[in-house]
């Protein structure tokens, strides 16, 4: 796969953006604990309200994080079959045109531009 389709595509999809979503939420979660010393703060409430098990809290997190990468790799398998898919598409398109003897057009109306793709114009 190659940089272009992932910075022209990957991002346009559902999983793109729920990457990118996790990433973002990722990062600002760790800059915020980082800059409020969230462990010391975890650690003096823990010793504060003792009744609150505070050791349940943190597993939660931690099943939440598992979950949110579960997600995350379903959406990514979800994607690299879509990919797999329309480039198995595009080859039968492309076998067909050339088996058939076909040719396609393409006219851009906003650019006037107009693209041709078949042989027997050169012939």
């Amino acid at each position: 796969m190659n940089t272009f389709w992932l910075r022209t595509h990957f991002f346009h999809t559902r999983a793109g953006r729920d990457a990118l979503v996790l990433a973002v939420v990722g990062v600002a979660f760790f800059l915020i604990a980082r800059s409020i010393d969230a462990f010391e703060v975890l650690v003096e409430f823990a010793t504060e309200y003792k009744q609150w098990e505070v050791d349940e809290i943190v597993t939660v997190v931690l099943i939440l994080s598992v979950g949110f990468a579960v997600f995350s790799v379903r959406r990514w398998s979800e994607l690299t079959a879509e990919v797999r898919a329309r480039k198995i598409v595009l080859e039968r398109l492309r076998l067909a045109i050339e088996g058939g003897s076909l040719g396609i057009w393409d006219w851009d109306v906003a650019t006037g531009e107009l693209s041709i793709i078949h042989d027997w114009i050169h012939t």
